[in-house]
């Protein structure tokens, strides 16, 4: 990061990353739903809040995050910026709506 070789991903990539991850967790759980994992994606590099029990929530919080990577990838390399001068800004309101 010193040398300026670090480069943060973009909020596209890091959709994609976040769909990634609860395929592959849920993937390792049992479909008869004899183990269950809660999982909650809030954290201030994605700006999209996607939360459920796997797997039986899989279609909903995949379907979340597709709708998220449809928009960002028409958009030009959209970062998040975590410090000083960020621009995120935690949302006032979270939607409950899955």
């Amino acid at each position: 990061m010193e040398q300026g070789l670090f480069a943060a991903a973009s909020e596209y990539e890091n959709l994609i990353e976040e769909r990634e991850l609860i395929r592959l967790l849920s993937e390792k759980l049992p479909c008869d739903g004899s183990r269950v994992m809660r999982y909650e994606g809030l954290h201030d590099y994605i700006a999209v809040h996607v939360w459920g029990t796997l797997p039986r929530d899989l279609d909903k919080m995949t379907g979340r995050l597709d709708k998220a990577i449809a928009e960002y990838r028409t958009k030009q390399d959209v970062k998040a910026v975590i410090g000083p001068g960020s621009t995120f800004e935690f949302p006032t309101t979270i939607d409950k709506s899955m």
